[in-house]
């Protein structure tokens, strides 16, 4: 008797225990309408798809159920992806290519699309694993689902991200009619950096075309953030090249300095919107050493930010503010440096009367060191009864 696909799938899960945590850079991007469950589900088979061995994928692809099981196709994507390497690459192609394209048909909704990985993904150039005919085939396939969904916001949202590298204009004006100016910035910094393909496990930019940099829609990119007052649009292009570009850069992928458009474009976006901490990480931010990768900025939830805090300070109550029995709640965003100290803190909201205090006090606050920057909004609240952290 065939082993059943969820028995496959445990026993590899067993394998890699962190199939159970989600990447900390998805608490702070992925959509408030996402099914944290069905997260979960698609990264736990994603992981263990990384961890198969030829003979799962022969009992996982035997089963006769697995044609209508999604995370059995996960699963398999990510082996095909990552883990397979006795096949010829041609053979590789084609079975990535046939799960690739019974998501996209069966599942064009699917919460794979909200992990930080690229095992959905067919590039056009820059991977062995490139294959630019199937592509196109997808992209026409992700047409479709749009035009039979006209008003699935979701689809339209996924099927951008599979364009990003192969079709980036057609991924913009995706992007654009959503009025998702953050994802439309980190699309703009790929093509400035003129990226072509990506790493399937973290989505990590690994290769970069000069003819992208240097085409028309690039120009037409870095003209639009010149001109453009959105914060949100030119910060996320500007944060988004300096930590692809130092990735790239540091692993010998790149030659040339990226700093200068990006530091302009931060510079801009933090004039227009200093209460965006993420970007106080990058923006002095000097070209890397060969070999040497910039901490990553990560992002994480106010309670999960807390559970790391190791030294606490409770901000003073303004004697005046206490006297006239006033109280409220000062909101911050927080980046925490790779050493647990507080490297900015941001007033976001709250009576301007318990800043200052709240600054003095939030600044001495210190954190459990980590590998990485990470920023998280926080909160304070003045009450009468005391003073809450």
């Amino acid at each position: 008797m065939n082993e059943p696909c969820d028995h496959v799938l445990m026993r590899c899960k067993s394998l890699c225990p962190a199939c159970y945590l989600l990447p900390l850079i998805l608490l702070a991007s992925i959509p408030a309408s996402a099914d944290l469950k069905a997260i979960n589900e698609a990264y736990s088979a994603m992981n263990a798809g990384f961890a198969f061995s030829a003979q799962d994928v022969a009992k996982l692809e035997a089963n006769s159920g697995s044609a209508d099981d999604l995370r059995s196709h996960i699963a398999l994507l990510a082996y095909y992806s990552v883990a397979c390497k006795s096949l010829p690459v041609d053979t590789i192609k084609q079975r990535r290519a046939e799960h690739v394209f019974w998501i996209i048909r069966r599942e064009p909704k699917s919460e794979l699309f909200n992990i930080a990985n690229a095992i959905d993904q067919i590039f056009v150039t820059g991977d062995r694993l490139a294959d630019p005919d199937r592509f196109h085939q997808a992209a026409a396939v992700w047409m479709k689902q749009i035009q039979a969904h006209p008003e699935d916001r979701t689809i339209q949202k996924n099927a951008a991200r599979f364009l990003e590298l192969g079709d980036p204009a057609a991924a913009a004006t995706l992007l654009r009619g959503l009025g998702n100016s953050r994802s439309v910035g980190f699309l703009y910094a790929l093509v400035q950096l003129g990226v072509v393909a990506r790493d399937y496990r973290t989505s990590d930019s690994v290769a970069v075309d000069d003819t992208v940099r240097s085409s028309d829609f690039s120009r037409q990119t870095l003209a639009e953030l010149r001109q453009s007052s959105d914060a949100k649009l030119i910060g996320g292009a500007g944060f988004w090249m300096a930590v692809q570009g130092g990735m790239l850069y540091a692993d010998g992928k790149m030659d040339w300095d990226y700093t200068t458009v990006s530091h302009e474009l931060l510079q801009r976006a933090l004039a227009l919107d200093p209460t965006t901490v993420n970007l106080y990480a990058v923006i002095d931010r000097p070209l890397p050493k060969r070999g040497q990768r910039p901490p990553r900025v990560l992002g994480t939830s106010a309670e999960h930010l807390r559970s790391g805090r190791i030294k606490d300070v409770t901000p003073i109550y303004p004697p005046d503010a206490k006297a006239k029995r006033i109280e409220g709640k000062v909101t911050l965003n927080l980046l925490i440096s790779p050493d647990g100290k507080v490297a900015k803190a941001v007033i976001t909201g709250g009576p301007a009367g318990f800043a200052e205090s709240t600054l003095d006090a939030v600044k001495q606050w210190e954190y459990k060191p980590s590998s990485h920057f990470n920023f998280a909004p926080a909160e304070v609240t003045f009450s009468l009864s005391g003073v809450g952290i």
